[in-house]
């Protein structure tokens, strides 16, 4: 059974997201007889060449995302310490990392030499940007500005984390496609208001937000939106890792 139906059948027969979750992952765990390192599961996944470079994803890939899709809206409810002990959240991070690095070429590869210019200097200011801070994009709905996609950036910039790069940049590069505003928060609120950064983005360049600009868009951009948040970050969880033992007592149920 595909795991997106197996997580559904569960929740049908009254079971909670937990256990459906954890079904799932042990039924990923028996599929992947065998395999117990993340970067053993390119070939999983992915199609390759001889060379083992990515070529395209797999039937085995679009299940997973099959099965995030039935499953991303109850992540927010379940624990972080049970998430992160999860096989199948942690290929669905690594899966899409993998997804987005591929993607960053073809997309840098299409880029001239001003826009590569732009992205450029726009990832180099939100790395520069000291706080807890998140992305958020904006794009515009009947002539007004709607919230496309909220990205956390609690792991952008960090030494050796080149899929998250890779993600907040293919992010910027739709973004200057379709047109719309990215806006950098910063800060944890409460008592201090959070400090917002923004620019407009366009196909031929970007002009950067004036502070009555962003003062205008305040509320709609440090508002909770779990949509966008869904839809703005990598999947899966980045803290998931699992040990060998805990793959093989799976598989062995």
């Amino acid at each position: 059974m595909e795991l997106s139906q197996l997580f559904m059948q569960l929740l049908s027969k009254g079971e909670s997201a937990v256990n459906a979750l954890e079904a799932c992952n042990k039924e990923l765990c028996k599929k992947m007889n065998g395999i117990y390192e993340p970067e053993d599961c390119i070939p999983y996944f992915f199609d390759t060449n001889e060379k083992g470079e990515i070529l395209r994803p797999n039937e085995a890939y679009d299940e997973l995302v099959e099965f995030w899709q039935v499953y991303r809206e109850f992540d927010a409810d379940i624990s972080e310490d049970i998430k992160k002990e999860l096989w199948i959240l942690e290929m669905l991070y690594e899966t899409d990392n993998y997804r987005a690095s591929c993607e960053n070429k073809k997309r840098k590869e299409k880029l001239s030499k001003r826009q590569r210019k732009i992205i450029e200097k726009l990832c180099s200011v939100i790395k520069e940007v000291y706080g807890r801070k998140y992305l958020v994009l904006l794009d515009t709905d009947q002539d007004a500005y709607r919230v496309w996609k909220k990205i956390r950036l609690d792991r952008y910039g960090q030494e050796g984390n080149f899929f998250e790069d890779a993600h907040v940049e293919n992010e910027l590069m739709k973004l200057m496609d379709k047109g719309g505003l990215a806006v950098l928060v910063v800060g944890h609120g409460g008592l201090t208001p959070k400090r917002l950064y923004g620019v407009e983005l366009h196909g031929g360049g970007f002009k950067k937000l004036k502070e009555a600009e962003l003062e205008k868009l305040r509320s709609l951009v440090t508002a909770e939106n779990k949509r966008a948040s869904l839809d703005g970050n990598l999947r899966g969880c980045p803290e998931a890792f699992v040990e060998q033992s805990a793959l093989l007592k799976h598989e062995n149920k």
